[in-house]
């Protein structure tokens, strides 16, 4: 067991007993945590979906499924595996309870780029009543993921923080470093193991070709210059994140800027002329601006009405809204 990453995890279950499960290997956290010169394995427990292959609905007759959990461990002097089983039963006895499997609801917004920020809406179920005594540094769940990155949520989620049993919640968090991609998972892991993904966090096209969790795309943060002249032919370096991959086509004020090279953090670009001179002091598209919560108030005094339109709260919006 000197590399924790090399055994391989086995589940027999109790309802089905003619089933031996092969589980996920250990990920590199577990190992982490595993001690295996005093015999500790830490191992995150996989979804029953992924561990069975199926669907979650062909489980849904089950309030719980249980296992008993053996380890086959490779070691550099010994050829075959060694079986390893715990020699009191009860402590390599797993039970999956649904009411303590969180479940993710979606990303909001979807598209996300770097540094973005994002919520994920869940529901932890039974699982806030398994958290105590939380230490100053950690929060109530492990961590949240988009492909693997982590979601930060340093600025909003404390150890104090509470979340509604059986009820929609939602965490507010910034997104790191993400490669472009149509599709990535989401995940979200609590000391019962990873949340159950919904099938309504998939947002689909109107002819259900093209479905996703979450996407990434490029993001710009600042260009060289915003000024130029109508003869073009000025240099712009564009500096932001998400360039790599090339294929970039640019435009600035409709008139294209011809990309002569890139990296992933940012491109250079020569811009072509232009026919007339740039409008100024007109709104463009842009950020996507604050959102506002209002509250209607109708006052009704001896004859007269009073009808009002108050503002409560003001936010960064988190889609492009008006």
């Amino acid at each position: 067991m000197d590399n924790p990453q090399s055994n391989n995890i086995v589940l027999r279950s109790k309802e089905f007993p003619d089933k031996t499960l092969m589980a996920p290997s250990l990920t590199e956290d577990d190992s982490f945590n595993s001690q295996p010169l005093l015999g500790n394995l830490a191992y995150r427990l996989p979804s029953i979906e992924k561990l069975f292959g199926l669907p979650l609905e062909q489980f849904d007759t089950f309030g719980s499924l249980t296992f008993w959990l053996e380890v086959y461990a490779n070691h550099d002097l010994v050829e075959e595996p060694v079986h390893m089983k715990c020699k009191t039963e009860s402590k390599c006895k797993i039970v999956y309870h649904r009411h303590y499997t969180p479940v993710i609801h979606y990303l909001n917004p979807p598209v996300v780029y770097q540094d973005a920020t994002t919520e994920l809406w869940f529901d932890p179920k039974s699982t806030m009543n398994l958290i105590t005594d939380l230490q100053m540094d950690q929060k109530p769940f492990i961590n949240a993921r988009i492909h693997g990155a982590l979601l930060d949520f340093e600025d909003t989620v404390e150890h104090t923080t509470l979340f509604s049993y059986w009820r929609k919640n939602r965490v507010r968090g910034q997104v790191g470093e993400l490669p472009i991609a149509d599709n990535h998972s989401i995940s979200m892991t609590w000391e019962t193991g990873k949340a159950l993904v919904l099938d309504h966090a998939l947002h689909c096209d109107i002819t259900n070709t093209t479905c996703y969790q979450a996407k990434s795309v490029p993001v710009i943060f600042n260009v060289s210059s915003n000024t130029g002249y109508k003869s073009g032919g000025q240099n712009l370096t564009v500096h932001g994140h998400g360039f790599g991959l090339g294929n970039i086509s640019a435009k600035l004020d409709g008139v294209d800027c011809k990309v002569s090279q890139y990296q992933e953090t940012s491109f250079s670009c020569e811009v072509d002329p232009k026919d007339t001179v740039s409008t100024t002091n007109v709104s463009q598209a842009g950020s996507h601006g604050l959102r506002v919560h209002q509250v209607y108030t109708h006052n009704r005094w001896p004859g007269w009405n009073d009808h009002n339109l108050e503002p409560t709260s003001k936010f960064l919006a988190m889609n492009f809204e008006t």
